[in-house]
């Protein structure tokens, strides 16, 4: 499967999810009116609270990352919303405070950047990013996208225009690793295909100073993975990410690369009871790599797994897609040995035409025990969280991509789906 727009291939791994764990019953209706600020707002004893309920258009409008923290307070992105183009949806940088006081920092016009996907990377008292689309040759036909600098009082500056043959379609964050910067591309690169082109490494400078580290091979015959969706990870001076596709199975891959361009695959996904499609970001707890699969597992639904620099991999949790259950796991944060994250669908509650639940919250153990934190109910709540949790001052933050009330202009075809998303805050387990 390719990805688009990061949230439409999750709506149709969705239809699989439903095939799979039946259609929940009853109706589905949005609770609350207003897509305005408020202020936060229990909903269960988990201590869950939303903070901020974006506006659209101007304010901003479907959040689809994560947050940063960077001197006390969080930064994020709306992949539409704005006003820097004429539809008001190409996107922001918005900043937030822990109470919910929220403002847009910078606002994309398509030139410099449009449909931001990813989180930030703050390094040394800047934020930096990438956007889906936009840039220099943005109304080309080939793949584009951005990487760009920003100040915490909205200067802006792009440090990487991509037009096809040096990568397109960034659909990740950055990292940094000595003081230079690295990421992926979906698309783009010196290898193509009927079905497209094969996704890049690149590296970029603080300055701006850009290259192709490596370009995945889709073409010849090989088991090399392709399509990263996902950003890298350091670990002991080397990288490590995921390819959503590719391998010697076809189901993804997880990979390693040196600063110097040296690429190994590390495991390839069969698709099955181990995971495959893995789109999400790795992180790095006790000298394995964490991650998420949005298909596959013991219920095809879903899984987070375990894998060593070596290759041995392990499912610590195969999501089961009940009505108490999650599907479409996004990245996972360790915090005090459990790890907290997300699913984008499942749990009680009916959401929309996928009745196949709102998302939830979740802990887990290193060794698959889990407790739900959260079960979105997909009204004032919001629904479909999407992105990694961030830690800030011994509390979980995040994002929802819809819900969260009202009737603001949210999506590319300005249809209203009960609220732009929603920034919430919720208690670890102590």
């Amino acid at each position: 499967m390719r990805f688009c727009f990061a949230r439409v291939w999750l709506f149709c791994a969705a239809a699989l999810a439903l095939s799979a764990c039946g259609n929940p019953s009853g109706p589905y209706t949005a609770a609350g009116s207003t897509a305005a600020p408020t202020a936060p707002e229990r909903s269960d004893t988990s201590g869950y609270q939303v903070i901020y309920r974006f506006p659209g258009r101007a304010g901003g409008a479907l959040p689809a990352s994560g947050l940063v923290t960077l001197d006390g307070q969080l930064y994020g992105t709306t992949s539409s919303g704005g006003n820097g183009c004429d539809n008001d949806q190409c996107g922001t940088v918005f900043v937030t405070n822990a109470d919910g006081s929220t403002h847009v920092l910078f606002n994309f016009n398509s030139l410099n950047g449009a449909f931001p996907q990813a989180s930030l990377l703050a390094l040394k008292g800047k934020l930096y990013g990438t956007t889906e689309a936009g840039g220099k040759y943005a109304y080309s036909d080939v793949p584009t996208g951005t990487v760009f600098a920003l100040t915490i009082a909205g200067q802006q500056h792009t440090l990487v225009n991509f037009r096809g043959t040096d990568g397109g379609t960034p659909m990740a964050n950055v990292v940094a690793l000595d003081d230079v910067l690295y990421g992926t591309t979906e698309y783009g690169g010196k290898y193509t295909s009927p079905s497209g082109t094969c996704g890049t490494v690149f590296k970029v400078t603080p300055s701006g100073k850009h290259s192709v580290l490596y370009n995945f091979d889709c073409i010849r015959p090989s088991t090399d993975g392709y399509a990263p969706t996902a950003g890298l990870v350091p670990y002991k001076g080397v990288l490590y990410g995921t390819t959503t596709e590719g391998g010697a199975h076809g189901a993804g891959t997880v990979y390693s690369i040196t600063p110097d361009g040296k690429e190994r695959v590390v495991y390839s996904f069969a698709g099955g009871h181990d995971g495959g499609d893995p789109a999400e970001g790795l992180i790095v707890y006790n000298d394995e790599f964490y991650g998420a699969t949005p298909v596959g597992g013991a219920y095809y639904l879903g899984t987070i797994f375990a894998v060593s620099p070596s290759g041995k991999k392990r499912i610590v949790y195969s999501f089961k897609g009940t009505r108490k259950d999650g599907i479409l796991p996004n990245s996972v944060i360790e915090v005090d040995g459990k790890l907290y994250g997300t699913t984008y669908l499942g749990g009680s509650h009916p959401c929309a035409m996928i009745r196949s639940g709102c998302g939830i919250i979740y802990a887990l153990t290193t060794s698959g025990t889990e407790t739900i934190l959260h079960d979105f109910a997909g009204g004032t709540d919001g629904r479909y969280p999407t992105g990694a949790l961030t830690e800030m001052n011994g509390s979980l933050y995040g994002v929802t991509e819809q819900g969260g009330g009202g009737s603001g202009n949210c999506y590319y075809t300005r249809s209203s789906f009960g609220g732009c998303g929603t920034i919430f805050t919720i208690a670890p387990i102590k």
